[in-house]
């Protein structure tokens, strides 16, 4: 083979793995980022093993435990990125070959009598072991979120973390009772994540889920914008464990009325066709910065981040890019 050939043929070979369209694929961890229950919102949870081999007298074939992990967020009326609490419930649930399994929040999960709220995670754990993760690439799941109060329904697909490791191999390979998003126990995060598009008068809510150490680290966000004219516009949060927020409320240069003072193109989403826009778009990107624990004292430069955007008419996950964020984690119990 020539020179020309054989890097031709490496290339292919290197990209043939990488080079695809990043529809979910099923997985041996679910995250989903925002769940919330209480007396006018039901979130509808749902969980497939899709592997068929059938179960027989002496195997169990596909089957595998789901464990549940419910994070459970008391909000801070004062302070909406420090919550008063961030606790866990977790349950264990056995799915057979091809089961399907859907669950009420309300129902699952317990939660104060005014409703609750937070994120979940499911983890694939063996059936033969007490609390074993495992390797498990069958998993898919979504959510249903029905709000009475807004009229606002949507579904939205839970963000899959595939295991590398050999099938139904344990992935705790450091033994530190976490689930790691290091590429090596479970597929990495990426460094930033990115709202596409936000628009002014619609004020979207937006959660993100701090992934880098307990649920008492502080992670501190710079959260960079631009508007519909490339203007560039900046901030930053620092947040506990979880939030779910306004854009208005994460910072004021998301409503229309700061928007429209900046210079923006005055016919960008020219609904009526009458040369003469609607409301201001932007989009966002979110980089971790810094981590930091309880006690203030530095973790890190750069934490991990998962998150979601829900409004008019739906919900949607955040975007994510650059270069591999290796130190996520999920607490495994």
């Amino acid at each position: 083979m020539n020179p020309q050939s054989l890097t031709f043929a490496l290339a292919t070979a290197l990209f043939a793995s990488t080079a695809f369209a990043q529809m979910p694929e099923p997985a041996s961890l679910l995250l989903f980022p925002v769940i919330r229950t209480n007396a006018s919102t039901i979130s509808i949870i749902s969980v497939t093993n899709t592997n068929r081999t059938p179960a027989t007298p002496t195997s169990l074939g596909g089957s595998t435990n789901v464990h549940f992990y419910w994070h459970n967020v008391q909000p801070n009326p004062g302070d909406p990125f420090n919550p008063i609490g961030c606790t866990v419930f977790d349950r264990v649930e056995f799915l057979t070959p091809t089961d399907n399994l859907s669950v009420s929040m309300a129902c699952s999960d317990p939660i104060p009598p005014g409703g609750g709220e937070g994120y979940l995670v499911l983890s694939a754990q063996s059936p033969g072991f007490f609390n074993r993760d495992w390797s498990f690439n069958y998993l898919m799941g979504s959510i249903v979120h029905i709000d009475g109060a807004s009229n606002l329904t949507y579904s939205l697909n839970a963000i899959p973390f595939r295991s590398p490791l050999a099938d139904q191999a344990a992935t705790d390979l450091n033994a530190n009772g976490r689930q790691d998003f290091d590429g090596i126990e479970y597929e990495a995060l990426r460094d930033w994540l990115s709202l596409d598009q936000g628009l002014g008068l619609i004020n979207p809510s937006i959660a993100l889920v701090n992934l880098t150490g307990g649920p008492s680290h502080i992670n501190t966000v710079v959260v960079s914008a631009w508007n519909d004219n490339e203007v560039p516009l900046s901030g930053s949060i620092a947040f506990r464990c979880w939030f779910d927020v306004r854009a208005s409320v994460l910072s004021l240069i998301f409503t229309d009325a700061f928007l429209g003072l900046t210079m923006n193109d005055p016919q960008e989403l020219d609904l009526l066709c009458i040369g003469v826009g609607f409301t201001e778009p932007y989009w966002i990107e979110f980089d971790s910065v810094r981590v930091d624990d309880p006690n203030g004292n530095f973790v890190t430069g750069d934490g991990a981040l998962a998150g979601m955007v829900s409004g008019c008419p739906g919900g949607r996950l955040l975007w994510m890019g650059g270069p591999l964020q290796l130190n996520g984690s999920q607490l495994g119990l």
